[in-house]
C-alpha cells in the first residue's frame, strides 16, 4: 500500500507527463472522416476494403 506522499508524488508525475506530452506531442483535432482516413492510411486500406464492413462503396 502506498503512503499519502507516494500518492501525491504519483499525481504530480502524471500531471507533469500529461503537460509535457500535450506541449511536445499534441494530438491534432480531427473529425470522423479524417480519423477514418488516417486509420485506413495506417493500414494501407482503400475504400473498397470497407465494403464488407459497411455494405456499399458509398
Amino acid at each position: 500500500m502506498r503512503s499519502l506522499e507516494e500518492d501525491l508524488f504519483l499525481e504530480l508525475l502524471i500531471t507533469l507527463i500529461e503537460k509535457f506530452e500535450s506541449e511536445n506531442y499534441p494530438i491534432p483535432a480531427g473529425n470522423a472522416a479524417s480519423m477514418l482516413q488516417h486509420l485506413m492510411d495506417a493500414r494501407n486500406l482503400d475504400k473498397s476494403d470497407l465494403i464488407p464492413v459497411l455494405g456499399t462503396e458509398t
